[in-house]
Formats: structure tokens, C-alpha cells, sequence
């Protein structure tokens, strides 16, 4: 991954799905530091995914992020290098979970920092 500042939209991430199959070799899962190292990140070409905010979106397992992926049009990724940082949820990232349902959601750590803030 680069560290050159660019960061990846989630709709570049939609654009990258469009174009098919080749798109998922740059469509990657980071593992990344937070919530007891359970949480992933997501790269497009080699960039970390981000929300219209701004905050890195970050994952609570692979699962969610493979669903959000899947969500997306992005049905199948590479595993990627652990990402050089730690995340803390609430204004620096946009932590996600997968609930019972299979629905996507804010993690509960992602609340708490809300409702503090």
C-alpha cells in the first residue's frame, strides 16, 4: 500500500466493481490495529477506502467487510499486508460490524464514541 495522502471513495469502489472480474485483483483486506486486532481495512489500487467523511472504513472481521464487498459487486478480493496503523473508532474511522440478519451496521464502539462526542 502507498502512503502518498490518496484515499479510495466507496464510490470508486463501485466503479471498480463495474469493470468485473480483473477489478477484484485490486480490491484488497488489510488486518489493522483496534478492537483486539479483529479489525480489517479495505485497498483499492492500493489505496484505503474511505466514506464521503473523509474516515477510513474500517471492518470488525472479514466477514462484514467481505459482505459490504459483496454488497458492492466486489465478490471476490485478495488478502492484503496489515495496514502500518491502529484505528480507534468514532471520528477518525467509520467502524462497521455485521449484526444477526446479515445486516451492516455501526459497531458498538463507533456508538459509544458518538454518543460521547
Amino acid at each position: 500500500m502507498t502512503s502518498n495522502g490518496q484515499v479510495a471513495t466507496w464510490l470508486e469502489l463501485a466503479s471498480t466493481a463495474a469493470q468485473g472480474v480483473p477489478a477484484a485483483r485490486r480490491v484488497r483486506v488489510h488486518p489493522v490495529g483496534g478492537h483486539g486486532g479483529e479489525c480489517v481495512a479495505v485497498s483499492v489500487n492500493e489505496r484505503l477506502l474511505h466514506d464521503g467523511e473523509g474516515r477510513i472504513t474500517v471492518f470488525r472481521g472479514t466477514e462484514a467487510a467481505a459482505h459490504f464487498l459483496g454488497c458492492g459487486g466486489v465478490p471476490a478480493y485478495l488478502p492484503g499486508a496489515p495496514a502500518p496503523m491502529a484505528v480507534s473508532c468514532g471520528d477518525a474511522a467509520r467502524c462497521l460490524h455485521l449484526k444477526r440478519g446479515r445486516r451492516l451496521t455501526a459497531c458498538c464502539l463507533a456508538r459509544q464514541a458518538e454518543e460521547v462526542s
